[in-house]
């Protein structure tokens, strides 16, 4: 296998000036149209690091996305997992200047762009490329090798993209790749604050969580108090998750539900 791997790890930011000027993401493909998905995002900072090119973007000036790249060429699915960690502990050191790491989502994009067709190549990479989109150095079972396939997407003839959970791999003789890799650093954003307000909503629950005498009867003034805090908490974050730009902004709404 030889390509172009591309390690990220979103966190949510701290201290992003919400007014600093927003590059606005221009698709390369004119179909099929995302152009409403699509994000802006800021430049924060791009080197050469010693494991690879690591550049620093905010996306909707919430979500920090540090993407750390680095080639590789015919490397076996564990070499190119070590690889992969590396990266990540790379990519780890620059995400905590900017957030912290304990809430996070790691995924990485494998993009390939030399191969004679499709069908040979996955013919002779299934099994590695599995292991790679699972993050599996042993062997996988067939079924779980199929199932990794299954949500294939193809637009071109010699074309392909793979998702899974932890990763997605890329064929395209053209390597244009960064249409597809925004829109799923996208998505990691929207799942990490989705899982933020998830943290927030079982600490609102648990605050109000009583058991007296084991019965776990709690009395009507507690249980307003406790479903108008959690109400506001939900409806707080749920303004924040569609206009992210403005966290903080929406403590007043907390206050004004929840008191």
């Amino acid at each position: 296998m030889k390509g172009l791997l591309v390690h990220t790890v979103t966190v949510i930011a701290h201290g992003i000036d919400p007014l600093a000027a927003s590059v606005p993401f221009k698709p390369t493909r004119s179909s099929p149209g995302y152009e409403e998905y699509y994000p802006t995002y800021t430049i924060l900072d791009e080197q050469e690091g010693e494991g690879g090119t690591v550049r620093v973007k905010s996306v909707r000036k919430s979500y920090v996305v540090v993407e750390v790249s680095a080639t590789f060429d015919d490397e076996e699915a564990e070499k190119l997992l070590s690889l992969k960690d590396r990266l990540n502990n790379q990519a780890l050191m620059v995400a905590r200047s900017y957030g912290s790491t304990e809430l996070r989502e790691e995924f990485s994009f494998y993009c390939i762009t030399d191969y004679h067709d499709i069908e040979s190549y996955l013919d002779k990479n299934r099994l590695s490329i599995a292991q790679l989109l699972k993050d599996e150095r042993c062997d996988i079972a067939a079924d779980e090798v199929v199932s990794t396939f299954r949500g294939a997407v193809r637009y071109e003839p010699n074309d392909m993209t793979i998702v899974d959970w932890d990763g997605a791999l890329f064929l395209d003789k053209e390597g244009v790749f960064e249409d597809e890799i925004t829109l799923l650093e996208l998505a990691n954003a929207q799942l990490i604050a989705l899982r933020a307000l998830d943290g927030k909503l079982g600490r609102e629950i648990d605050r109000f969580r009583v058991d007296e005498g084991g019965r776990g009867i709690m009395g009507l003034r507690r249980l307003s108090v406790a479903l108008r805090s959690i109400v506001s908490t939900r409806t707080a974050s749920l303004l924040e998750l569609r206009y992210p730009e403005f966290r903080g902004h929406f403590r007043l709404v907390h206050y004004s539900l929840g008191r």
